[in-house]
């Protein structure tokens, strides 16, 4: 079954919570996004947690070293899911992997500005990723990219994670074309929080993620 991810990347805690609030039914899971997760730390996290237990909570750390401690500092604190950089170290992710599996938690390898990205891909699930991340950040979307292609070559190589999806994402037809690759989660955050209505805009999405499963 697809889920949908929705990301908190507003840097006051308590905005954060009201926003999520009114978009949590439409969620599955929650991303403290980068911002926030530095402003605040694992409170972050928490306070998610406790607000909305029903919901996975990603803590999206962009670990790149350190990655057994790193992530067991933010698992055992509450999140249910952490994000690796795929283009760390074989040895980085391989422990940030196996920590979160020892914690029976999720480890997601994002991989944002990754260059050779088949082999990082095909490395990422070798090394038993939970979660592939394929990711076109914030700078990069004021450029015109999109995730489309990277989400193509994701769809050809992964024999075994599972596939996820931001950059850029809203309720639109550009959707409907991310769709067509059936990504295991669609991650969105301003394509829902800037919208007119985000709670419209938010059921829209999962509306077009339905049609698709049906």
């Amino acid at each position: 079954m697809m889920k949908l991810q929705i990301t908190l990347d507003i840097l006051d805690l308590e905005e954060a919570l009201a926003y999520l609030d009114q978009i949590a039914p439409y969620a599955d899971i929650v991303e403290v996004g980068t911002p926030l997760s530095l402003m605040y730390g694992m409170k972050a996290v928490q306070k998610v947690k406790e607000r909305h237990p029903e919901l996975l909570v990603l803590d999206d750390i962009k670990l790149c070293d350190g990655g057994r401690r790193s992530s067991r500092a933010c698992l055992s604190g509450g999140a249910d899911m952490i994000t690796i950089l795929g283009i760390s170290d074989s040895a980085t992710i391989r422990a940030g992997i196996e920590e979160a599996e020892k914690l029976g938690k999720q480890a997601v390898v994002d991989m944002i500005h990754a260059e050779n990205l088949t082999e990082k891909i095909r490395q990422a699930d070798e090394l038993g990723a939970h979660v592939i991340g394929v990711h076109v950040g914030v700078d990069s979307q004021a450029h015109g990219e999109s995730p489309l292609e990277a989400l193509k070559t994701a769809r050809e190589t992964v024999r075994h994670a599972k596939i996820s999806v931001a950059g850029g994402l809203k309720n639109d037809e550009f959707m409907d074309q991310i769709l067509l690759y059936k990504p295991d989660i669609l991650v969105v955050g301003n394509g829902i929080r800037m919208a007119e209505n985000p709670v419209e805009a938010a059921k829209g999405i999962r509306e077009r993620m339905s049609a698709v499963q049906q």
